[in-house]
């Protein structure tokens, strides 16, 4: 397992609070609407608000940290799955039911 961070750098890209603020929504019903949509971008968030183009690029930043942290996070469980997979695979060589033909 990797023992160095990826993706933990500080961002400045707002909350789901600080964007309902914005977009004047229920932080709620945002993290609804996001989460249940297959693919948000900042317009379709803008539409379903309702909101004003004005508020586009701290929409995209949002989005895109977002989707970076589900990334990583995805990343972070790929290796801990890998690992484990690795390390059961080699306990098991050592029991007598990792022997061929044995159980």
């Amino acid at each position: 397992m990797s023992t160095t961070q990826r993706g933990h750098t500080p961002t400045d890209a707002p909350t789901y609070h600080q964007i309902a603020a914005r977009l004047e929504c229920d932080a709620e019903e945002l993290r609804l609407f996001v989460d249940s949509h297959p693919n948000p971008t900042a317009p379709i968030v803008l539409g379903w608000a309702k909101a004003s183009p004005e508020h586009r690029e701290a929409v995209e930043d949002w989005l895109t940290s977002r989707l970076r942290r589900r990334r990583d996070r995805n990343d972070e469980l790929q290796e801990l799955i890998d690992s484990s997979d690795k390390h059961s695979d080699a306990r098991y060589a050592w029991t007598d039911a990792g022997k061929e033909g044995g159980r």
